[in-house]
């Protein structure tokens, strides 16, 4: 774990803008998984969604503050952001889909109302032992080392 600490930080800080946003109406949950890494277009949640792929990150900080972290390696400026409604929906539907078993909030508030709470997680992610095979392939080409797979295992290439 703590060689791969300063990779992992990198994947965290390196990523812009960083937009911290104050609502005065709508309040926020977090959940058991209080990072929700929002997936890239035309990905799922249960598609191999991880800190470095991820097309932004979201953290709520108290019941009316959230911060998002752009992509990395983005140069954009941060900024305050503007809260809107259609954000603040947004923002509790990804908790909800990204909440392995409970999530929390505040008593006072109601943030998942008129949103679909789906049913407890099961399962983390949804690939096959050649997606796995073909990713390791994949970075230890990207290092300009050999993968380390048995000889004969097959690699996707698509």
């Amino acid at each position: 774990m703590l060689e791969s600490l300063e990779g992992f930080t990198n994947l965290v800080f390196f990523r812009r803008p960083w937009v911290l946003t104050r609502w005065a109406r709508h309040a926020f949950a977090t959940s058991d998984t209080p990072v929700i890494l929002v997936p890239p277009a035309g990905m799922g949640f249960y598609d191999g969604l991880s800190i470095g792929t991820a097309s932004e990150l979201i953290l709520p900080l108290g019941r009316r503050v959230v911060l998002m972290m752009g992509n990395l390696g983005s140069d954009r400026p941060d900024y305050e952001g503007v809260p809107t409604a259609v954000v603040a929906r947004r923002i509790n539907r990804y908790t909800l889909l990204h909440a392995r078993r409970e999530a929390f909030h505040h008593p006072a508030d109601d943030p998942f109302r008129g949103l679909e709470v789906p049913e407890r997680r099961v399962r983390e992610m949804d690939t096959s032992d050649a997606q796995i095979n073909s990713l390791i392939a994949s970075f230890a080409a990207q290092q300009g080392r050999a993968s380390g797979l048995p000889a004969g295992v097959e690699l996707e290439t698509d």
